[in-house]
């Protein structure tokens, strides 16, 4: 009777356990990252005690932060020397610590105590921009139609490109800068001080703001000629369009993505009857309808992939803080976290100390940190925008 009813009390224990296991794994997927606080605790003993309990009590304090974002349970039973039987578990972390800094130690009689604030999760996931406004400047599209394909093609391009951009502009979020007819030159962008520069005075130079984005459309117009042998030899003539959009990341004009499509329409028939072949051939306005059909799809992928893309700059310096060039206007909020590339660990984490239209003002979690070493690092942001 002993026996079962030490079993029950070790399966109740075991629920429990996995219950809370799977309430805080639950907690952890629902942001990337989550800032948790955690006491560790250790012993003092002998003449280094006191720095060894501090490490240990900080490893205690990085394990318990661990938990918090998600473990993982095993069990398995062991039979005693009275014939007993006893359930042991093994609780491991599932989520790593991304950045932590250490907000409290002290001695509390024969213990050393280290309190720590740690961010716990995935900074893989940044999430998706709800809500916040695109900012998508268009540069001078390249229209090419090959000498073979039939001459209204080249009207049939311009048309085309102009659908494509009424597209964007009606797609919600999006606010569409129009740069002319200004080739976008990321060369001279990148080496021309406007302060100085002849154009820049005079007539003005298009410049993509940090935050926003760059487009550059190609439409590529191509034939293809397929033989058919059946009873009698025929031949079908196609247009290949070709829609290839290069977004650029504002500022530094980075490349992001290319969003590529493309579609085959038929334009001719050639077979043996030409009664057959001129009743056969579809009109010109089915065709660029068939054409105009890959728009509103390109559109949709760019919208996808954009809204998808992390809020990103580069960290500079005023006075004695970190600033970037980016504020409220472009979606970051207080709760906002960032991240950058660590010196020593893998990532270093930020938080907004002041927000602006156009500004924001960031600390990292850990103020022992040299902040001078961080100038000119590249942060995303982490938190849904």
């Amino acid at each position: 009777m002993t026996s079962f009813l030490k079993l029950s009390r070790d399966l109740l224990i075991y629920q429990l356990l996995l219950m809370v296991s799977i309430l805080i794994g639950v907690v952890t997927q629902a942001t990337a990252v989550e800032m948790v606080e955690t006491v560790g605790r250790a012993v003092i003993q002998g003449d280094q005690g006191a720095e060894n309990a501090r490490m240990l009590a900080l490893e205690e304090a990085l394990y318990l932060a661990a938990l918090r974002g998600g473990a993982k349970i095993n069990g398995f039973s062991a039979i005693e020397t009275n014939s007993a039987i006893s359930e042991n578990f093994v609780i491991r972390p599932v989520s790593n610590i991304v950045d932590y800094t250490i907000t409290k130690e002290e001695k509390l009689g024969e213990h050393y105590t280290v309190t720590i604030l740690a961010a716990v999760g995935s900074v893989e996931n940044a999430g998706c921009k709800v809500g916040s406004i695109i900012n998508l400047t268009t540069y001078k599209p390249k229209l090419f139609v090959s000498g073979d394909v039939p001459s209204w093609f080249q009207f049939t391009a311009s048309n085309i490109y102009s659908e494509l951009i009424s597209e964007i502009q009606a797609t919600e979020n999006f606010n569409l800068i129009s740069a002319g007819g200004e080739v976008l030159d990321i060369k001279k962008l990148n080496s021309t001080n406007d302060a100085f520069d002849y154009t820049s005075l005079t007539t003005g130079r298009t410049r993509v703001e940090i935050g926003g984005y760059a487009v550059v459309v190609e439409i590529n117009f191509s034939k293809e000629k397929v033989f058919k042998q059946d009873l009698i030899e025929s031949s079908s003539d196609y247009v290949i369009m070709n829609i290839r959009s290069s977004i650029y990341e504002g500022g530094i004009y980075d490349p992001i993505f290319i969003q590529e499509d493309k579609i085959r329409v038929l334009v001719k028939k050639e077979g043996a009857s030409r009664l057959i072949n001129i009743l056969s051939a579809p009109s010109k306005d089915k065709i660029i309808f068939d054409l105009k059909s890959v728009i509103p799809l390109h559109v949709d992928a760019i919208r996808s992939k954009l809204k998808c893309q992390p809020l990103m700059a580069k960290l500079s310096i005023e006075g004695e803080r970190l600033k970037i060039k980016i504020g409220e206007k472009h979606g970051v909020k207080l709760s906002s976290l960032a991240v950058s590339e660590g010196q020593y660990t893998p990532w270093t984490l930020f938080r907004v100390s002041e927000l602006g239209t156009n500004y924001t003002m960031l600390e990292p979690l850990d103020s022992a940190k040299d902040f001078r070493q961080m100038i000119g690092l590249k942060i995303k942001f982490l938190e849904e925008m």
